[in-house]
């Protein structure tokens, strides 16, 4: 709050140096008009007089009419009283300074008004923006009624519907994103039955029940990954997870057979190449020369049959 309120003053001060420095100026700097102009003035009334003269002369000599005379003489005679008005009205005096008084005055007096019938004054209180949510910002606890309304929807269908594929799919994920494992397991059991072939879901349940066992893949999420390469064999998590399952087994020289072939399918930039870059030079570090399993190494995986791209 301490910086809105020093933003404010800087604005304040701001639009007072636009505002008042240019009439406090006209106020104390400018001259008043008899100082102003006298040589001019004196000139036009001289040149004024002249005229009257002149007309008077025409009238005399014949020229003009009696009544051009007085039409003329009548317009100089008024010219000749705006310029003594002129000469003669006195400057109301410091108006400049009046009006910048009132200006500096109502200009934080507006400001402050429009905030506070437009504004949000709760917004200048530190703990109550601390405790609501950013706008457009989905809370935890949002997430996870989200997550249970979607539950009770699918696990209360008596008939299966379009589109349930997608729903225990979603549902699966976001379990898993809550490190709900065991549900997020299930999720994809329900998900995979729908779509025994698709091999993003096989590698995803194989992730979630890595977890489940202490990040380990040796059993049921090997054999979900070898089905999801026998599916695709260029899947990257599947590769991946391939990868990291030859490496638990220590055959560093399949793990870089998975993970070299896993990195062509992957944008450059990307996290997920990033850390198959670094899996890769770990792998390379541990390997003997050659690149060649030690012949101490487990069994590689039926998928490790699937020939690397060169």
């Amino acid at each position: 709050m301490i910086v809105f309120w020093i933003a404010a003053a800087g604005l304040l001060v701001l639009a007072w140096g636009l505002l008042l420095p240019p009439l406090i100026r006209k106020s104390s700097a400018a001259p008043t008009p008899q100082a102003e102009r006298p040589d001019a003035r004196r000139s036009n009334l001289a040149i004024l007089r002249d005229q009257l003269a002149q007309v008077d002369a025409e009238l005399a000599a014949g020229s003009v009419s009696a009544e051009q005379h007085r039409l003329s003489r009548a317009e100089i005679e008024r010219r000749v009283l705006d310029e003594e008005a002129v000469a003669d009205g006195p400057r109301k005096a410091g108006s400049a300074r009046r009006t910048a008084a009132v200006l500096g005055t109502l200009i934080p007096l507006f400001a402050v008004g429009v905030y506070a019938l437009k504004g949000n004054l709760a917004a200048l209180d530190p703990r109550a923006v601390q405790a609501q949510p950013v706008q457009g910002e989905v809370t935890m606890a949002q997430v996870e009624e989200m997550v249970e309304k979607l539950a009770k929807k699918l696990e209360g269908q008596t008939a299966p519907q379009p589109g349930d594929a997608q729903g225990w799919t979603m549902l699966a994920r976001s379990y898993a994103f809550l490190q709900r494992f065991p549900e997020a397991s299930r999720a994809y059991g329900r998900a995979i039955a729908l779509e025994p072939k698709n091999p993003q879901l096989l590698a995803d349940h194989a992730d979630v029940l890595a977890a489940l066992q202490g990040q380990q893949l040796a059993g049921e999420p090997m054999r979900l990954i070898e089905q999801a390469l026998q599916i695709d064999p260029n899947h990257p998590k599947a590769l991946a997870l391939a990868g990291t399952g030859a490496f638990e087994r220590k055959d560093f020289g399949a793990a870089l057979g998975y993970w070299n072939k896993a990195r062509q399918f992957v944008p450059a930039e990307s996290e997920f190449a990033k850390a198959l870059d670094g899996s890769i030079a770990e792998a390379k570090s541990l390997a003997p020369a050659g690149g060649a399993a030690p012949a101490a190494a487990a069994p590689v995986p039926a998928a490790a049959s699937v020939p690397a791209a060169a």
